[in-house]
């Protein structure tokens, strides 16, 4: 039996949208490394060299510590029962403290930088976080209070607001040269 790939196709706004509100799956798109890029085009080319207009800092703030804050509560929700549960459950949250590491980091590192970083300098650091918060939920509490004073006390390099005007320029190109193909 073969696999079939789990693929959702939606039109070039639907990304426009999410990157502009600093969704950070979607924004993290424009800072793959080229090798991850399995196919690339004209009007993704300057997709990504328009990847700084997409950004500000508050939407970067708040897409980022927000869903990390939100996977934070999840865990504590959770509390302590996962030391009774299965495996599986315990990876799982192991899984999703090392995501709510990873969105803080990369969220503070776009916010001070204004460029993602896609690959982990430590991978072993995540690893470890994941472990320690699945043995004992609490131990993210620290982690979560310092990303907020992370964030309160970093300077940014972002904008105020993105510059929606060239993304729209940009959105406009796509749609028209995919409306003249057809």
């Amino acid at each position: 039996m073969t696999a079939k790939p789990d693929a959702t196709f939606h039109e070039v706004g639907k990304a426009a949208r999410l990157m502009l509100a600093g969704n950070p799956t979607a924004t993290e798109l424009l800072w793959l490394p080229d090798d991850l890029y399995e196919t690339r085009t004209a009007l993704g080319e300057e997709m990504i060299r328009l990847r700084g207009a997409f950004l500000s800092a508050k939407r970067v703030r708040d897409a980022y510590l927000g869903y990390a804050t939100q996977q934070f509560r999840k865990l504590i929700a959770r509390g302590d029962e996962s030391r009774s549960r299965s495996g599986n459950q315990r990876g799982r949250t192991a899984k999703h403290a090392r995501h709510l590491m990873r969105l803080v980091d990369q969220g503070l590192e776009l916010y001070t930088t204004g460029t993602v970083v896609i690959r982990l300098s430590d991978p072993r650091r995540y690893l470890a976080f994941g472990e320690q918060v699945a043995a004992d939920a609490q131990a993210a509490v620290p982690f979560m209070s310092r990303a907020e004073e992370r964030f309160d006390r970093a300077e940014t390099v972002l904008p105020t607001e993105p510059d929606s005007g060239a993304v729209e320029a940009w959105l406009l190109r796509v749609r028209r040269a995919f409306w003249e193909a057809t």
